[in-house]
């Protein structure tokens, strides 16, 4: 399946256990290579304007449809607004 990144662009990003995270609003591509790297995930406009916007690295992602995007439970740890690729 082909995923605009148009259409993707407020899809709700929650865990696999139902944790919403916020909306996605940006995707992370190598130039070099054309693959998505990470997407970039806005947590609410006040959590924003705070710090930056959460980044979620590709390897956490579960699933990716156009109504919502499911990433592992591990990707938040306490305190957390970046993860790292392992």
């Amino acid at each position: 399946m082909i995923l605009n990144s148009k259409r993707l662009a407020g899809t709700q990003v929650m865990t696999r256990a139902g944790q919403v995270l916020g909306k996605l609003v940006s995707l992370d591509v190598d130039a070099d290579t054309g693959h998505l790297v990470a997407i970039r995930v806005s947590t609410g406009l006040v959590k924003d304007l705070l710090s930056d916007e959460l980044v979620i690295a590709w390897n956490q992602i579960v699933e990716m449809t156009p109504e919502k995007i499911t990433v592992s439970d591990t990707v938040i740890p306490a305190g957390a607004s970046v993860i790292a690729i392992a």
